[in-house]
């Protein structure tokens, strides 16, 4: 029986890689970073597939490393080596590691994967980690994170895919959804065939189907990234998944190991080196400017907008800008006729000639997708409401009037621009909009009272036992007054009426081209969930970037 030293030096060949690992592509001063951290990551995944090892075994080495990685075990070993370097460096990046062991943990007793959500919740731990670290060494921006998690849960699963018969007979694992096994009616235990069934292969090709998904959505890091030389690296390795999957849904893995040839490898060294020497941006400076301002505001119609094809996706970034821009003012602190100076500049700009870079983005995608102009004013005359008094508590119809410019005429206008007839989807453009205006609502109660604002109407604040002279009081005072709890509920149950209302649509009317405005209702949904079951409906409620990922990805493969 070997000791703990022994088992942790345990000598195992590397595993052969689809992908480059830290290449010499990769700076060399970062290049022994990536190393050092292959080491410890192969190191510890050979621990946990070790035939020789039980299960404690595993568990008590993994938990070695764990260790290590704090200093409270000091012997030689992939992870102590590894902290050794990071603290003069990098020490932060030491928690990538945390999560890949935790997936290792996971992984030394078999496990059975029994969603997508629960396979990418997976893959954030076993493979996102990776990258984040690679990312960190290259002292690259985290907001970067997403991009770089998606393209490596994207090699996790193609990975899953090739060994699906190895990890089930050897490991005790499955790594393909079960509840998508159970509902193609394959067997859990077809997995160990020598070739695959007609229900387990529409499970591989369901899963494809989604790793081509997020293949999209994670090109735009190759040009995002500043480090030239990783840039090169990280364009092949996107090559390349998109090469395997394409292989994959045409081969059987169960009759043969499916990898690519010396060839095909070759060809995405020179496509994903080709891509980054002539990578041209062919975007207009109002273009750029539009982009800029919606990729770094952080909305969450940002992830629905990203699945559109380029031309739609510019005007809704476009429209959103616009939104944004006037918005900005109507929160500012100028006075308030300085600020109905500016909104009243942003109308005759809307009207005649401009040099502003979203009026120019407005006039040429008004054009384009044939947009209704009266649409953009609307929202104006929304935005122009915030300036009066009669917004604060205002009555039930003159909120619907506020909600229907400032998100309704955005609904159908972003109708218009995913192609849907909006004279055919009118009711339901404008419903959407209510929906997502109340949810605004309803997660920015506190932010508002601070601003002295507050939409909720006063027929609810009198149903729930406000009188007239307690709406002269401070907004934050309403706010923590117990009987607001009530006021709150209507708002609620009018938002649920919205909603009511919307989601069957989309069931009924599966079009190709609601799938983005199905993203955003998403979306927002889970933020109403979210904030309908709270007691402390002052602190904030919103979604972090994966919870906004992963509900975009189903969405969007779950709307057909």
């Amino acid at each position: 029986m070997k000791n703990t030293k022994d088992k942790i030096m345990i000598d195992k060949k590397s595993k052969a890689e689809n992908f480059p690992v830290g290449s010499l592509l990769i700076d060399k001063k970062y290049r022994k970073y990536i190393h050092a951290f292959y080491n410890f990551a192969r190191t510890a995944d050979d621990i946990a597939d070790n035939p020789s090892l039980d299960t404690q075994e595993k568990k008590i080495i993994l938990r070695i490393f764990s260790n290590s990685l704090i200093n409270k075990y000091e012997a030689p070993n992939p992870a102590y080596d590894l902290r050794q370097m990071l603290l003069s460096y990098k020490p932060e990046a030491m928690r990538h590691c945390h999560d890949l062991l935790n997936a290792f943990q996971q992984d030394s007793a078999g496990i059975q994967i029994r969603s997508m959500e629960a396979l990418l919740a997976y893959c954030r731990l076993s493979a996102a980690s990776v990258g984040r670290f690679v990312l960190d060494i290259h002292e690259e921006d985290t907001s970067l994170y997403s991009y770089s998690d998606a393209l490596c849960s994207v090699l996790q699963i193609l990975n899953h895919i090739q060994d699906m018969r190895e990890d089930y007979i050897d490991l005790n694992r499955i790594y393909l959804p079960t509840n998508w096994i159970e509902e193609k009616g394959a067997k859990i235990e077809s997995i160990s065939r020598h070739s695959l069934t007609s229900p387990l292969r529409e499970v591989v090709l369901k899963l494809l189907d989604e790793v081509d998904v997020m293949i999209a959505f994670a090109e735009p890091l190759k040009y995002k990234i500043k480090n030239r030389r990783l840039q090169y690296e990280i364009s092949i390795i996107w090559e390349v998944a998109r090469s395997l999957s394409g292989k994959l849904k045409t081969h059987d893995v169960l009759q043969e190991k499916v990898k690519l040839t010396t060839l095909e490898k070759i060809r995405c060294i020179a496509k994903g080196i080709t891509r980054i020497l002539f990578a041209k941006t062919k975007d207009t400076e109002s273009q750029k400017y539009v982009r800029n301002l919606v990729e770094g505001a952080g909305t969450s119609f940002y992830w629905a907008m990203r699945f559109l094809p380029k031309n739609k996706r510019h005007a809704m970034y476009a429209i959103y800008s616009f939104c944004s821009e006037i918005d900005d003012i109507a929160d500012g602190h100028s006075s308030i006729d300085k600020k109905r100076e500016q909104l009243a500049r942003w109308k005759v700009a809307l009207d005649e000639e401009s040099d502003l870079f979203v009026v120019k983005e407005l006039k040429a995608v008004t054009t384009e997708f044939d947009l209704n102009p009266d649409h953009f004013h609307d929202i104006l005359k929304g935005v122009s409401m915030d300036l009066e008094r009669s917004m604060f508590a205002p009555t039930l119809p003159h909120l619907m009037v506020y909600a229907y410019r400032v998100a309704g005429a955005v609904g159908l206008l972003s109708l218009n621009v995913f192609g849907v007839d909006a004279a055919d989807s009118k009711e339901f453009g404008v419903r959407m909009g209510e929906a997502l205006q109340l949810t605004n609502i309803l997660r920015d109660l506190k932010e508002d009272a601070e601003d002295g604002r507050l939409y909720v109407p006063r027929e609810y604040l009198f149903d729930a036992g406000f009188e007239a002279q307690d709406l002269k009081k401070d907004a934050m005072l309403i706010l923590e007054d117990e009987r607001f709890v009530v006021a709150r509920e209507k708002m609620i149950k009018l938002a649920t009426e919205k909603y009511d209302f919307i989601i069957p649509y989309f069931k009924k009317n599966k079009k190709k081209n609601l799938k983005s405005a199905y993203l955003m209702m998403q979306i927002y949904y889970r933020i109403f969930e979210k904030l309908k079951c709270r007691d402390d409906y002052l602190e904030p409620t919103s979604l972090s970037k994966f919870e906004k990922i992963i509900i975009s990805l189903k969405a969007y493969l779950t709307y057909k």
